[in-house]
């Protein structure tokens, strides 16, 4: 009785894990072509950064010099691309996607505070 519902229940999870990276298949391509450090599954790159709240930032800052811009780092199932030139930032911050951000930035408000990087929202510039 017992191993018929355990047989049933890991096919049951086995089913979902397969639907859901079947769902996220472009994801997975489109990052193929992105340098990064190497990814674990289910944590992807999340325990390089597993340390003290001060060591992240320089743990982050020598993982992005080790790799080309733009790269690719995974925490979690979470992709986030990361890109280190002034012509890559400008075309991010003249998207209009990028008004709204992620719940992961609010882990850099540690580092940067409420800035233009790290805020929510529309901005209208005047010069």
């Amino acid at each position: 009785m017992w191993m018929g519902f355990w047989y049933l229940f890991v096919c049951a999870v086995v089913l979902i894990l397969i639907k859901h990276h079947w769902s996220r298949r472009k994801i997975y391509q489109l990052t193929c072509s992105l340098h990064g450090p190497p990814a674990l599954p289910i944590f992807g790159n999340a325990l390089m950064f597993w340390c003290k709240e001060e060591d992240i930032f320089e743990r982050l800052v020598k993982v992005v010099n080790n790799y080309p811009s733009p790269m690719r780092i995974w925490l979690g199932p979470k992709l986030v691309v990361a890109v280190k030139t002034a012509h890559q930032i400008e075309k991010i911050f003249t998207s209009s996607s990028a008004s709204s951000k992620d719940d992961l930035y609010r882990f850099l408000k540690v580092f940067n505070g409420d800035s233009l990087f790290t805020s929510t929202g529309k901005y209208r510039v005047t010069i």
